[in-house]
């Protein structure tokens, strides 16, 4: 059910779609032939509606299953719906389950999901860590379906309510209160022991939920890693990769083992013990790296985890880069509408300072976000014969960045190629770009 428009969506339009779903009455006067089992809420704003409430507890009360996104500013604010009674509030956790840098934190959180970072690529796979989503690109003379990276509580509160989806299927009379209860009481705990703001009772664990709403066990224990993949980069030295027990029993590990392709001593690791353990004795392994003596180049190496669940193996890969003297020049990061091409904010920034943008208010919409210089004072960055020209998140793979209403979105970081020559040698998209002036 479609709530939000072009400028977001009234109280009154999220609760009559709420109860749309339930098969109860509501401000269209129609009911559908069959009620929905779950209700995901991608959207909320820190101000408390009764109208919104109300409807969540009559669809609670009529056996639906409410998720809702906990937010993305990285704020402690109650964000609603996710706060209110009857609902599952979800935070957003990166690719090593770290919390995600725009996710809310709150009393209220009860679960975390993954979320994505699309100013990261720890896995070091050439892609930003976002959330592979689902779209309709329409700038074309017909619509075609795609497929694209985003971050955000929106994409962590789905893997709540497919994992319900899954539990209601091996198990149909479950109650939503059920339901709430066993991903709660099988979700991996992180952060301080038991419940807290960040990540609520823990990152949600899909094989543990299913099983036990099944109502069996999950036999034995079975070693689970939040990523197989570690990509440190040029300057990143420590991780943490989440040990989980995705069978039954008590997990235990038995040795963390760091191996080097070159055989160089730059890659440690050691587990990280569970003070607690109720289904694992080890909540983490922490990898660390060290540049150190090394020579500038790439360098691959693995850290292998024996445990009575299986062995499970993570990829390491650091680069050494000695690096060279910031070069002024005024960059200018632009963000431009899509598909219209038309420049809507701006910011100027120079390596000799600081490279941290700020791009003011934005239209609710789709946006590209680009970066470069204007040396020969043109008025246009990424044109022929400029040096510096970079796009969210890489020349390669640029990505659609959309903006919703009310929405503050940081941790676009951009790499700016300096050995740029203009749009015959692969300007993004083709084309120049306008300043704003």
């Amino acid at each position: 059910l479609r709530v939000l428009g072009l400028l977001g969506a009234s109280d009154m339009d999220i609760a009559n779609a709420i109860l749309y779903a339930a098969q109860l009455a509501n401000g269209s006067g129609a009911i559908p032939g069959e009620r929905a089992d779950i209700v995901n809420l991608s959207l909320g704003g820190p101000g408390f509606s009764q109208t919104v409430q109300d409807a969540v507890t009559d669809a609670y009360n009529a056996g639906l299953v409410i998720v809702a996104a906990a937010g993305n500013n990285d704020s402690n604010v109650a964000f609603y719906p996710a706060a209110g009674t009857h609902v599952i509030s979800v935070s957003a956790v990166d690719l090593v389950s770290a919390k995600a840098p725009y996710s809310n934190f709150h009393s209220t959180v009860d679960l975390a999901a993954p979320g994505g970072d699309l100013s990261a690529d720890l896995n070091g796979d050439g892609y930003p860590d976002g959330v592979l989503s689902t779209l309709v690109d329409d700038a074309g003379s017909s619509a075609e379906f795609v497929y694209q990276y985003y971050q955000g509580t929106s994409m962590a509160a789905p893997h709540v309510s497919g994992i319900a989806a899954l539990m209601l299927a091996v198990d149909p009379l479950l109650t939503p209160a059920e339901i709430e209860a066993i991903l709660e009481s099988t979700a991996t705990d992180l952060g301080p022991a038991g419940h807290d703001d960040v990540f609520g009772n823990g990152l949600v664990n899909a094989y543990q939920a299913v099983a036990l709403a099944a109502g069996g066990t999950a036999g034995g224990p079975a070693i689970g890693l939040t990523t197989h993949t570690l990509g440190f980069g040029t300057s990143t030295t420590t991780l943490d990769v989440q040990i989980a027990n995705i069978g039954g029993g008590l997990l235990s590990v038995s040795s963390v083992t760091p191996t080097t392709d070159d055989g160089a001593n730059w890659l440690t690791a050691t587990a990280i013990p569970d003070p607690t353990p109720t289904t694992t004795d080890t909540q983490a392994v922490r990898v660390t790296v060290s540049r150190s003596g090394l020579s500038d180049g790439v360098y691959v190496g693995t850290v292998e985890v024996d445990s009575d669940g299986g062995t499970a193996t993570i990829q390491v890969s650091i680069v050494k880069s000695s690096g060279s003297q910031a070069v002024d020049v005024d960059l200018f990061v632009l963000a431009v509408e899509y598909p219209s091409f038309t420049t809507a904010g701006q910011d100027i920034v120079n390596p000799t300072g600081s490279l941290s943008y700020e791009i003011g208010q934005l239209l609710a919409g789709d946006y590209i976000i680009i970066v470069g210089s204007d040396v020969d004072d043109d008025g246009f960055i990424c044109d022929e014969g400029e040096p510096y020209c970079g796009i969210f998140p890489t020349l390669d793979q640029p990505l659609v960045v959309t903006v919703e209403y009310n929405e503050t979105i940081s941790g676009l970081d951009l790499v700016v190629s300096g050995t740029f020559t203009g749009a015959s040698a692969g300007a993004p998209f083709g084309r120049k770009f306008r300043l704003i002036r």
